[in-house]
């Protein structure tokens, strides 16, 4: 096989070599043909933009390409030679050959490079990046005598800088590498150089420039299953003009599979047939991306015994015209671990049988060929083997691309023997394995650490927990706390044989940050540790907290602990309302001015102006200046009727409100535009009976929203039967489309109900909306959520009601994928309405004053 790039999920094609000079007495033949040519290719549409790689250095241990090399300590060191890249200095004779750990007396032995190239002159305009597959540890690089980007750490792992500022065309390119063996950070060191093989230094994988055109596809992530269904997530650069997105599957010999499908980047369905398109590409300050999906009757599919590869051709259009075209490898296979039961391929129960391999050749240390990585492989397979795992480290690319050819199962590391990479360093190289490996068919599972050598904390990278995760903790928790007043509080110990004087009870007093603060979420007054009570296990007691009475701070949290530090649950109460009211309160700069234009109600004070329908009394539209706010029809009942009775409309001082009343189960609304910005709505309704959900709704383009930001229960959404498992803070989550167990891996899922929200702050294409819950209705709801296809769904769904924006009284609850709601006890019942309900928001659209 031709070597891949690693992470590069493209079709690639490399710069030709300078052809022989023809005969003189072909020469006029050529020029004519030549001129011919030519003419055909001017005739011809703009031809598709591939991705384009330049090799820097070699494939692997066979082709190696020089390049200037200084050693600073050790063997050879301290004069400029020649060094193969990729190769490891030490197994080449450099430097110091060291086992298990790096020498004392040489953790400041560091390799220095430089290479000398040219850039191809048709890639003028493109983005060119600098990418290296594998570098023992740390990784400085300069071009043309500038730095291209932070350091990299993490010797297993592919990295790559965008360099097209300091490229020179036409001219000689000068690449400078300072290569660190032994790592700054003791994380890295203690991961990857404190392990029972060998820990060598240098480029050990190639190096490679890659050219794409300005608009560009980045990344492609593929999810295609055993029963044809096929789903690919795309990261789109350098968006302008660029319209849609189209896709073919083929066969490895480019035979067309099914139709082509495509989706369009304005958010409209393509025109191609088979498209299921889901884009957001408007976000600011976010990496457009797109998923498409479509179906395959009958795929061959991929298992180690039958490894069946297809691949699929993506297009980037701007009217018909392809800007960018990528091709990815694939396999339709879906995997499943049964509880109690085992592995299962494609439906079919698999025991693995396999073998530990590591990274290893006896003349080239880590850095290896292609026929190395096949005779491991064969080797393996000989043996009646079908799985392998990649002990203690991520393996190069080209043999996942082998064992995607050649039929075998891989378990996928995260480096770490008996030691591991902490938080920080771990948040950063698992997204860098997983991917660049993501769309091999071969991995079946990614390995968190080796042996000893796993941290805990880096599970949520590889896995998300959603929101019946958490909800679990709380109850199961087996320590409860209840809140009998500000400074009483009841503690249940529900453990078997643990006493709570054996656990840690931590509290703190916190001011949460208002709807101005972005760069916190609370501030810490006070805090401390209580003496433990002893209270046996199935008992009950009573913990006092004076400082709970503190009048300064909005809540109170209590941490508790087990004996080992693990917690099991942090509580958080509010102990005052918050002065966020008091946004609303700041003097009138305009005064506002009902008037009735064309129909329609309007108040404007200053740049605010604000739209109401006489025939509804709710609300059309905001504009501040020349930006207008999509917020509409609202508040309009959830489930109920109202028909207008009365409307009238005049000014109050510096302010200006409509006031609507209705007959029907909505009474009534009063809109109130202040001088100061701020609009208010106060609402009355009635609900009888048993009922999914009641409250009043407002529509807003989801397409539009970017980011919120709230103060209440989170981060978790909520349903009446799963209120538990949030904590009341300030939260915040960029968009997204999550479907738990369906689609997506992004949690918390940004859409649904949440509990308990005191004001949220909405980042969106026409600006922030900010939202304040002045009487706390009990819920909020975030858009409309949705649900799995309902073949698949179960009974795992609710009934929810459509709108951008709602503030509701009650909420439904949701079911399991076997039995309905309504068979889970009483929060699995309708909510029983009776009487009046009341609310009071304050809206203010664009930047806080």
């Amino acid at each position: 096989m031709n070597r891949k790039p690693a992470g590069c999920n493209l079709a690639i094609s490399q710069p030709r070599a300078s052809l022989p000079t023809a005969s003189r007495r072909h020469s006029r033949l050529t020029v004519c043909v030549t001129t011919l040519l030519a003419m055909w290719i001017l005739a011809l549409p703009a031809l598709a933009q591939e991705t384009e790689v330049q090799f820097l250095s070699g494939h692997g241990k066979d082709d190696a390409v020089p390049w200037k090399f200084l050693c600073t300590s050790g063997a050879n060191s301290g004069r400029w030679t020649n060094l193969p890249v990729p190769a490891q200095w030490d197994v080449q004779g450099f430097g110091t050959v060291p086992y298990q750990k790096d020498l004392t007396n040489a953790f400041d032995e560091k390799g220095l490079y430089a290479h000398e190239f040219t850039v191809p002159a048709g890639w003028s305009g493109r983005r060119i990046f600098l990418v290296f597959e594998g570098v023992m540890t740390d990784t400085e690089a300069r071009l043309n005598d500038q730095s291209v980007g932070p350091v990299h750490q993490g010797g297993f792992y592919c990295f790559k800088y965008e360099v097209t500022p300091l490229v020179k065309w036409g001219g000689t390119n000068r690449l400078e590498v300072t290569v660190a063996k032994h790592s700054a950070t003791a994380s890295i060191n203690n991961a990857e150089r404190t392990a029972d093989y060998g820990v060598f230094g240098g480029i050990y994988r190639p190096v490679y420039l890659e050219a794409v055109p300005p608009q560009c596809i980045e990344q492609v992530a593929i999810d295609a299953k055993a029963d044809g269904r096929f789903a690919a997530d795309l990261a789109l650069g350098g968006l302008t003009n660029a319209d849609e997105v189209e896709a073919q599957i083929q066969t490895l010999e480019g035979k067309d599979v099914g139709a082509a499908f495509a989706a369009s980047l304005d958010g409209s369905p393509g025109p191609q047939p088979g498209a299921v398109q889901n884009a957001d590409t408007n976000a600011p300050g976010r990496r457009p991306t797109l998923r498409l999906r479509m179906a395959i009757p009958s795929p061959r599919l991929w298992t180690a015994e039958t490894p069946n590869l297809y691949q699929a051709e993506f297009r980037l259009k701007q009217k018909g015209l392809v800007l960018h075209q990528v091709r990815q490898r694939f396999g339709f296979r879906t995997l499943e671990v049964r509880d109690g039961d085992g592995l299962y391929v494609n439906g079919h129960k698999v025991i693995l049988k396999g073998a530990n391999r590591h990274w290893f050749w006896p003349d080239s240390g880590r850095c290896l060929s292609e026929a190395v990585q096949r005779l491991d492989i064969n080797t393996l397979k000989n043996a009646n083997m079908n799985a392998v795992r990649r002990s203690q480290y991520p393996p190069d690319a080209q043999f996942l691309d082998l064992c995607d050819e050649l039929g075998l199962y891989v378990l996928d590391d995260l480096a770490g023997w008996q030691q591991h990479y902490d938080d920080e360093v771990g948040r950063k190289l698992v997204p860098e394995m997983v991917v660049r490996d993501v769309n091999h068919p071969c991995i079946l599972f990614w390995d968190n650490g080796n042996e000893g050598g796993l941290n805990t904390n880096l599970d949520k990278l590889f896995r998300q927990c959603e929101g019946s995760y958490y909800a679990i903790k709380e109850i199961w928790s087996p320590i409860q706390v209840t809140r009998a007043s500000n400074v009483v509080f009841e503690v249940e110990n529900h453990f078997d044989f643990t006493d709570t004087r054996d656990c840690r009870f931590t509290w703190q007093l916190r001011n949460f940050a208002t709807p101005l603060m972005t760069n916190t979420s609370f501030n810490v007054l006070r805090a401390g540790v209580l003496e433990s009570p002893a209270i046996p296990p199935g008992e009950t007691g009573i913990i006092k907290l004076s400082a709970a009475a503190s009048k300064n701070a909005d809540a109170l949290a209590l941490r508790v602990a087990d004996p080992f530090g693990r917690e099991l649950w942090t509580w958080v109460w509010r102990l005052r309302s918050g002065d966020t009211y008091r946004l609303t309160q700041e003097p009138a700069l305009h005064h506002a001015i009902p008037a009735m234009t064309n129909g329609v109600i309007t108040i404007t004070a200053g740049e605010l102006t604000a739209s109401f329908s006489p025939d509804t009394g709710l609300l059309l539209g905001v504009r501040r200046g020349t930006q207008t706010f999509s917020l509409t029809n609202g508040p309009r009942l959830a489930m109920g009727s109202a028909k207008l009775r009365q409307l009238h409309f005049d000014d109050d001082g510096p302010d200006a409100f409509v006031s609507a009343k209705f007959d029907g189960d909505l009474k009534s609304v009063l809109w109130r535009v202040n001088g100061n910005g701020w609009i208010n709505c106060n609402y009355t309704y009635t609900a009888e009976g048993t009922n999914d959900f009641f409250g009043v709704l407002f529509d807003y383009p989801e397409q539009l929203v970017t980011h919120k930001r709230w103060l209440g229960g989170g981060p978790n959404r909520v349903w009446k039967n799963r209120l538990r498992g949030t904590t009341l803070g300030v939260w915040e989550d960029d968009c997204n489309n999550t479907l738990a167990g369906w689609r997506d891996w992004i949690y918390p899922e940004f859409k649904g109900f949440f509990a308990g929200v005191h004001w949220l702050q909405w980042d969106t294409a026409e600006g922030p909306i900010t939202v304040l819950n002045n009487n706390g209705v009990p819920f909020m709801q975030v858009l409309t959520p949705e649900f799995p296809p309902a073949n698949l769904v179960g009974k795992a769904k609710a009934p929810v009601p459509e709108c951008g924006l709602a503030f509701l009284d009650a909420i439904p609850p949701i079911g399991s994928k076997f039995k309905e709601a309504r068979f889970g006890g009483p929060q699995g019942q309708p909510t029983l309405a009776h009487g009046e309900y009341t609310g009071s928001l304050s809206f203010y659209f664009g930047k806080l004053p």
